[in-house]
């Protein structure tokens, strides 16, 4: 049995902190896309196996899942490919729910009565944003609406998948060698923001929710991609501390800048970057745009909404 995810791009928390004037924290928009994230296969084996890219990361996510059903027969992992980590592609949330789904699939019998969602919250998915774990069952565009503050578990508010265009088409820019904040630098860089601009809260949730949801129900893309470059660099505001800037290095600063001089718009970075993507009406233009204007040092995907959870499928071999 085999699965592919997408990838999932996130265009910015409201806040990472907490704010008095709110009493949610966290929240924000992003989106789920089809070029691949995670390609991970399973076979029933006599012994545990784990092969591929990341396949240390799968045996300890398998060891943690198999404290909640012991009974578990041994499998065969292989990882046959992973987007590259820690560019902002949400591919450890990804992994996570492909290792869930794959277990769940190969010996439903076997598994605990915990949903797919809880088991992920469990290993440590989903502390800040619910976009990858709702964006892996559900497609879409994603508006998390927020965690209460006062709510111990963390949990969001509500996370709501909304209809996008499937021919407005995305180009993510996957740079060679770089990566983002992860681990521990992330959970330092989160800790040191002692402080945010309520105004720049506020006009994300705006943004967000009056502005960037209605333009891609009613497929006014002039609208929701000259906006989504604004909320993006907004978002940016809170990290300025912690990034020297509105993105995460002055090299993305400098791309970024490059592709809008180049004429692309929705343009911004995915989570902490490195990982870019600008926002096209059709695939048509996007893939004008790479011929035209390849980038060094980059590879340049197209990648449409994805609409559903990934399939899994039975290998034919």
């Amino acid at each position: 049995m085999q699965i592919i995810t997408g990838r999932r791009l996130h265009f910015g928390l409201y806040s990472p902190i907490a704010v008095p004037e709110l009493d949610l924290i966290y929240g924000g928009l992003g989106i789920m896309v089809d070029a691949p994230g995670v390609h991970l296969s399973a076979e029933m084996a006599s012994s545990w196996v784990f092969e591929g890219n990341q396949a240390d990361r799968v045996q300890q996510l398998v060891s943690e899942l198999i404290k909640y059903h012991p009974h578990q027969p041994p499998l065969h992992f292989h990882v046959e490919y992973q987007a590259p980590a820690h560019q902002g592609w949400g591919t450890g949330t990804q992994l996570v729910m492909a290792v869930i789904t794959l277990l769940r699939g190969m010996a439903p019998s076997h598994m605990s009565d915990s949903s797919p969602e809880e088991l992920a919250q469990k290993l440590g998915r989903g502390k800040r944003s619910h976009i990858g774990i709702t964006g892996f069952n559900q497609g879409g565009l994603l508006l998390d609406s927020g965690k209460r503050r006062t709510d111990t578990q963390g949990t969001s508010v509500a996370v709501q998948s909304v209809i996008f265009p499937p021919s407005w088409t995305f180009v993510l820019i996957e740079p060679e060698a770089e990566h983002g904040l992860y681990a521990e630098s992330e959970r330092r860089a989160f800790s040191s923001i002692q402080a945010v601009d309520y105004k720049i809260v506020h006009e994300l949730k705006i943004l967000a929710e009056q502005v960037l949801i209605p333009a891609a129900v009613q497929e006014d893309f002039h609208t929701f991609a000259s906006h989504l470059t604004r909320y993006n660099y907004l978002a940016g505001t809170h990290y300025q501390q912690v990034q020297g800037g509105h993105y995460s290095s002055p090299k993305i600063a400098s791309r970024i800048a490059h592709l809008q001089h180049l004429g692309a718009v929705g343009v911004g970075q995915s989570s902490w970057g490195p990982g870019l993507f600008a926002l096209f009406p059709a695939g048509d233009a996007a893939n004008d745009f790479i011929a035209r204007h390849p980038l060094p040092g980059c590879r340049m995907i197209i990648a449409h909404v994805q609409t559903s959870q990934p399939t899994c499928f039975i290998d034919p071999g």
